[in-house]
């Protein structure tokens, strides 16, 4: 896959996301972080290479996850090269030669959840087709319209995932994501999501946290859980 960064694609991943983090949106705000101006989310990268994968391998993913390396820029041009290995799935994603993504992983067999989490922040969401085609138009996947794409998940997990953090979302740069799915989230869906805190800690002016969110369905089985590994500032 190639894929050119217009230059109102993190405006439009925004609202398809709900991922309002200045720094997607505002170069006063991205340079405040540490960055040169607006900056992709890297959540929109990384459904590329979920699309990708679910292309060629004409099923569903069942994990993904992947490091950010370098953050991408409107104007740039992103390459997704994908392969397969027995049962994994790899892929090189790159700008300008630069790897965008690191230790890039991805399965469509069945995977073990582990949906232990603490008690912490909840969230319920009621997944709509409408939402999902504006998601799928974001990150141009031409997928079913009732089914959502893995980093979905993200839409649903997110507000769970920064109340557990306690703290605004401006500046916090998404470092790293891991997710395990026991079923794509389709229309009609109601998922509950709760949130914790599972890592906390700070070295070299840079907070890294480690936040779970587990995704259950109406019935209150586990259908998602999701890693998040957070970077912010320290003042």
């Amino acid at each position: 896959m190639r894929r050119r960064v217009e230059r109102d694609l993190p405006v439009r991943y925004a609202g398809a996301s709900l991922d309002f983090n200045p720094i997607h949106l505002f170069d006063d705000a991205a340079r405040a972080a540490g960055l040169d101006g607006v900056v992709l989310h890297g959540m929109c990268t990384l459904a590329w290479v979920a699309a990708t994968v679910e292309r060629t391998a004409d099923a569903p993913l069942t994990s993904l996850s992947a490091r950010f390396a370098r953050p991408v820029r409107p104007g740039d041009v992103v390459e997704v090269d994908v392969r397969r290995a027995e049962d994994v799935w790899t892929a090189t994603v790159r700008t300008d030669g630069e790897d965008v993504l690191r230790s890039v992983r991805a399965t469509t067999t069945p995977q073990a959840l582990d949906a232990a989490v603490a008690a912490g922040a909840s969230f319920r969401y009621a997944v709509a087709r409408e939402k999902i085609a504006e998601f799928r138009a974001a990150v141009d996947d031409s997928g079913p319209a009732d089914v959502a794409p893995p980093t979905f998940v993200a839409v649903v997990a997110r507000a769970a995932v920064f109340a557990a953090l306690g703290a605004p979302v401006d500046g916090t740069v998404h470092a790293a994501q891991h997710l395990t799915l026991a079923r794509p989230f389709r229309d009609g869906d109601t998922v509950d999501t709760v949130a914790a805190v599972v890592d906390d800690r700070t070295r070299a002016g840079l907070r890294r946290l480690v936040v779970r969110a587990v995704s259950r369905d109406a019935a209150g089985a586990p259908i998602a859980v999701s890693d998040w590994t957070l970077l912010r500032r320290v003042p």
